[in-house]
């Protein structure tokens, strides 16, 4: 029993231990890091799919911790107008998880100014042609943390 007992107290330990790395490391993470984090995130979500209700609460999810309070609401305006017709921060295409391999994120002009591109093969009735799906994003720091503020 002690032995037991033992095993879950280092466990419970290390497990804290490593949230609070984690946490101490999403403070010093790069915007093409958190970028990239983001959006490799994001659209592993659409590309599992699911029941509509699961989907939309992992995106929500991913919009709470990677989004601006403003932003926010802006995606969940764009939400009531379209459900899950349109999405803004993945201009409508999500990419599975070998076309996200194409992720590529640059810096633009103007400060938190950055450019997210990635590959899709899109089924046009019948015919599968590749696409470049382009996004400029703005990042602000809201509390000492990296946040999406907007999408072009």
């Amino acid at each position: 029993m002690k032995t037991l007992f033992l095993f879950f107290s280092v466990v419970l330990l290390t497990h804290n231990i490593s949230i609070k790395d984690f946490d101490n490391q999403e403070k010093n993470v790069s915007p093409v890091e958190f970028l990239k984090e983001f959006y490799i995130a994001y659209n592993a979500a659409w590309s599992q799919g699911g029941e509509s209700s699961v989907l939309i609460g992992k995106l929500k999810q991913l919009q709470a911790k990677y989004c601006s309070k403003e932003f926010q609401k802006v995606l969940n305006n764009n939400f009531e107008e379209s459900g899950l017709d349109y999405d803004i921060l993945i201009s409508n295409y999500y990419a599975n998880k070998n076309e996200i391999k194409t992720l590529n994120i640059t810096s633009l002009k103007g400060k938190g100014k950055y450019l997210v591109s990635y590959k899709v093969t899109i089924n046009d009735f019948g015919t599968k042609k590749v696409e470049t799906i382009k996004i400029k994003v703005t990042l602000i720091q809201e509390n000492g943390k990296l946040k999406i503020n907007d999408v072009e």
